[in-house]
């Protein structure tokens, strides 16, 4: 009667930790080692839902128990294996595992861990070994077919590792998840057959946001190499194709920050700065992450800023404004923001609301010479020569190659009949600009300087004119 209450007890306590009643299953082996103690069955199980609690040390000593009492109960040497890998002691997990095998040999799971012990300690070749063993034994065994094919990646064994996707993906050829995962350890070596997997995972799962936030990212890293490559058609298309699945994600998760942060991103790229600009807006609105909100405020900032400096160029102050102060907005201590709102309203006769903005570019960055090189340009236009020439000798102290600086002071020691300081300062932006190495500049910075070079020039050659008469 005792031995049939004690295996009942024991079963119910498996039903129990089965279900997740961790505490239920502990109590009912609790009672039936109350009946009967020695029987290792019991300690090791309660050991597993204690382990499941979270509570190791407890769950070692019953392991330890139940070994005492049977010395050859490979699930217990199983199980205190797995315990001290979760301890950090891969070399005692080990050689748990090993007893493990020694008195199951056919013990799938214990090499496949014994595998992954061995990888962590960058056994690459043991870990295979096991892996294959556990697959032996288990020939639909798919965690082990990952895992091996982890450790060729790692191993640098292409053929094997490609042999392995095939196996795994054979037998999982219905389940999104198998191909998600297989896309996302293939992703940093073969971007095409990850991309390949992730559009299988979504056409299994229509709804699989992950894979379509995979899948669309690294059609937008594929069509930067594109273009690298000249090959702007594919470009076009794969950075299309990321859109469309940033959207697909949008369209079934409307809150989700991350896939309007990804999507602005690539409208960027493909120069939608306007679309790109309304998604970092949507991006910050449903976002609660305060790490990621610093890199949306960041871009949008950035992104606001490219609009305006744009709009600028084709003479629309209006918009460039607005551009500029929506930067100013979400990242108020952006000094580009408010230096280049300060020349849009120069451009457009608001001298004493440029100055406002340099001012306060220079007030928060006291050594942003571009600041100080554009406030004069202001102070000239309101008669304050004095106040112009002190900005740009500040400018220069403070960035001794700045040639724009040198081209608009060489103009105001033209205008103030210093011509041979005018010719120094010309001939300095020339040489600076001649020099320069614009092609790793942003576009905008490089055009800026190349049409300082044919100002200077020019002014250079006309001044030199003056002189020689």
């Amino acid at each position: 009667m005792a031995g049939h209450a004690f295996g009942g007890l024991v079963q119910d306590g498996d039903a129990l930790q089965a279900k997740g009643d961790f505490d239920g299953a502990i109590s009912n082996y609790t009672k039936a080692i109350g009946l009967n103690q020695n029987i290792a069955e019991a300690y090791n199980n309660r050991g597993n839902a204690e382990r499941a609690k979270g509570d190791l040390d407890a769950a070692m000593a019953d392991y330890n128990h139940a070994l005492v009492l049977q010395t050859n109960y490979a699930v217990a040497f199983l199980d205190r294996g797995n315990i001290k890998g979760d301890k950090d002691d891969v070399d005692g997990a080990i050689a748990d595992y090993d007893k493990a095998i020694e008195f199951k040999p056919d013990f799938a799971i214990a090499y496949f861990n014994r595998g992954n012990d061995k990888f962590v300690k960058g056994d690459l070749d043991g870990a295979i070994a096991d892996y294959s063993k556990a697959i032996e034994l288990q020939p639909g065994y798919t965690d082990a077919l990952f895992n091996r094919r982890f450790a060729s990646i790692k191993k640098g064994d292409q053929v094997g590792q490609a042999s392995d996707r095939v196996k795994y993906l054979s037998i999982l050829s219905n389940s999104p998840t198998a191909y998600f995962n297989s896309a996302k350890l293939e992703s940093s070596f073969d971007p095409d057959d990850s991309i390949l997997d992730f559009s299988n995972a979504v056409r299994l799962n229509p709804r699989y946001t992950d894979a379509y936030i995979d899948l669309g990212y690294l059609q937008y890293q594929r069509s930067i190499l594109d273009n690298v490559g000249a090959d702007y058609e594919q470009g076009a298309k794969d950075l299309n194709d990321a859109i469309t699945n940033y959207s697909k994600v949008i369209e079934i998760q409307p809150t989700d920050a991350q896939a309007y942060y990804f999507r602005a991103e690539a409208k960027r790229q493909g120069r939608d700065l306007a679309g790109a600009i309304g998604d970092f807006k949507s991006a910050f609105k449903v976002n609660h992450d305060q790490n990621f909100a610093i890199m949306i405020r960041t871009n949008l900032a950035t992104t606001c800023c490219a609009s305006g400096y744009a709009r600028m160029r084709t003479e629309d102050f209006k918009g460039a404004i607005a551009d500029f102060s929506d930067a100013i907005t979400v990242q108020p201590d952006d000094v580009y923001a408010y230096s280049k709102r300060g020349l849009v309203k120069a451009l457009s006769g608001d001298w004493d609301g440029a100055t406002a903005d340099f001012n306060q570019a220079i007030a928060i960055r006291a050594n942003y010479a571009e600041a100080y090189c554009d406030r004069a340009l202001a102070e000239v236009q309101k008669g304050n020569l004095s106040d112009a020439m002190t900005d740009w000798n500040q400018a220069l102290a403070l960035q001794p190659d700045f040639a724009m600086a040198y081209y608009y002071r060489g103009k105001l020691k033209g205008q103030q009949n210093d011509l041979e300081g005018a010719l120094a300062d010309f001939q300095k932006a020339v040489d600076l600009e001649s020099n320069d190495n614009s092609a790793a500049k942003p576009a905008q910075d490089a055009s800026e300087d190349a049409e300082i070079k044919i100002k200077a020039q020019e002014a250079l050659d006309k001044l030199k004119q003056v002189l020689r008469q």
